[in-house]
């Protein structure tokens, strides 16, 4: 399994986080030992960004010169628990140009949020379920057009919080060729469904299960810290990505521990080199 990280390992900062220091992440996350790279597409997916034509083409250029690749990326992020349907139809469109915004990159994989709606919508899981059905069927020619599989995230504190409910919206869904899951450890350590039964999870997507995040926290909140930092036990989690099937990489979504260093780098670019000691630790367990 490759060891891989969201390029926000490195351009989250306190001020925020600046899209086009993605370039640099590049070459860095290379350097430090990284075998791949996750994409965060929210900031640069909008029809309205500037530079993202050329944004594209200087990732591009740098991922062939290092010789590194994005296996996967996120699609736009937003607060979906409060959408009506008018909404939901407003952001279709932001999950089409990320569609073709990850295919322009080469990443095969993109990660998209299920709508996570009984709670404030107050409606049924089954009146949820066909909402999301017809969502993900909505992107079914576009995926397959760009060459592009979507992986369907489990939430926390929502009806998709656990694999059965994600599962039952992938067998509902019918195509499994263009969808798959993205399995995150964080938001599963949150789930009363989950926390305790990742690596049973992990073993019932097998090989549908496309992309990970990789973070940890302490049960209480969504922290996105390094493994062994918060209470996730994370043998179990190593050993059913292995054997289950499972051939995507072993990617971090744990930007928090670097967002408050200085800028000037020195500490960043040394707990990034220490990032990948400890995944290659957690990949020999």
């Amino acid at each position: 399994m490759r060891l891989s990280s969201t390029v926000n390992l490195y351009t989250v900062r306190r001020e925020g986080n600046d899209p086009r220091m993605m370039i640099d992440a590049i070459d860095v996350l290379k350097d430090a030992g990284y075998d791949a790279l996750d994409f965060f597409l929210g900031p640069v997916q909008d029809e309205d960004v500037p530079f993202q034509d050329k944004w594209v083409a200087d990732a591009v250029r740098e991922m062939e010169r290092k010789d590194i690749r994005a296996s996967q990326a996120h699609s736009y992020l937003t607060n979906m628990r409060q959408f009506d349907d008018e909404a939901i139809e407003a952001f279709k469109e932001k999950i089409v140009r990320g569609i073709h915004l990850a295919s322009r990159l080469g990443v095969p994989s993109l990660v998209i949020h299920p709508l996570c709606l009984t709670e404030s919508r107050m409606i049924s899981y089954e009146e949820s379920l066909e909402k999301n059905v017809a969502f993900f069927r909505s992107f079914e020619e576009v995926l397959e057009k760009n060459h592009v599989v979507c992986a369907i995230e489990n939430i926390a504190f929502s009806e998709y919080d656990n694999a059965d409910s994600l599962l039952t919206l992938f067998e509902r869904i019918d195509c499994p060729s263009l969808f798959g899951f993205c399995w995150d450890t964080g938001h599963a350590n949150l789930s009363a469904k989950a926390r305790d039964c990742q690596a049973e999870s992990i073993m019932k997507f097998g090989n549908r299960l496309k992309c990970t995040h990789i973070q940890d926290n302490h049960g209480q909140k969504d922290e996105h810290i390094l493994p062994m930092m918060g209470n996730i036990a994370w043998k179990p989690i190593v050993d059913a990505l292995k054997t289950s099937g499972y051939a995507g990489d072993f990617t971090y979504e744990s930007a928090q521990n670097v967002k408050y260093l200085p800028d000037d780098d020195i500490l960043r670019k040394e707990m990034i080199r220490y990032t990948v000691r400890l995944g290659r630790y957690l990949l020999e367990m």
